[in-house]
């Protein structure tokens, strides 16, 4: 007589098939048991789907990052040239080319006061 092992499954689910009798000899690696896989097979599916939503979810965070960035390189050159500006008219305010009121348009434009 040989050894006698108690078995437990290491999932929950129910027996589908039963592959060997009490006292029938088997071998390391034997499938003792097959159980129904649809549990597994749902949650795997469930599983699946909330990977693919991650990485929807992802690939949009990349895309938000690189149109902010777009954003702010252009709020960054829009600055510049409003500076730019506002130098330059405030340079030719004494030879009477702009009035107060353009000068004042530019400085607004600069510290973004409306």
């Amino acid at each position: 007589m040989g050894n006698q092992v108690t078995i437990s499954s290491q999932v929950n689910g129910s027996v589908v098939s039963v592959n060997y009798t009490n006292t029938d000899l088997v071998q390391q690696g034997d499938v003792l048991v097959n159980l129904d896989d649809t549990d597994a097979n749902l949650n795997f599916k469930k599983v699946k789907n909330k990977l693919a939503e991650t990485v929807r979810k992802t690939k949009q965070i990349y895309v938000n990052d690189a149109q902010y960035n777009a954003n702010i390189a252009q709020a960054k050159i829009a600055y510049q040239q409003a500076q730019a500006d506002y130098q330059r008219r405030t340079q030719l305010m004494g030879a009477g080319a702009f009035s107060k009121e353009d000068l004042q348009h530019a400085r607004n434009a600069v510290t973004g006061d409306l």
